[in-house]
């Protein structure tokens, strides 16, 4: 479950940015800096997300997973990531 937390809450915090004009996502990292266009994000695989509470009904989220945008920027996860450090 912790998977879709992360998930729902990149979603949100991408689709609430007050600044909308900005088209494109920096991503630094130890090997430097990456810039995504929004063309090249849009590119990606999305999913849709149904979750619901008790306290109200199904709520729906839509947009591409944190894994595939970093993928995008040539991150590693998972065992290629793990090193000495």
């Amino acid at each position: 479950m912790k998977k879709w937390d992360l998930l729902l809450a990149f979603l949100l915090f991408v689709l609430t940015q007050p600044a909308l004009h900005a088209q494109d996502l920096t991503i630094q990292s130890d090997s430097g800096k990456q810039v995504l266009s929004r063309t090249e994000i849009e590119r990606l695989p999305h999913l849709k997300v149904t979750v619901s509470e008790h306290s109200s009904g199904p709520v729906a989220f839509e947009g591409v997973t944190l894994k595939s945008v970093l993928g995008e920027a040539r991150i590693t996860l998972g065992d290629a990531r793990k090193s000495k450090r």
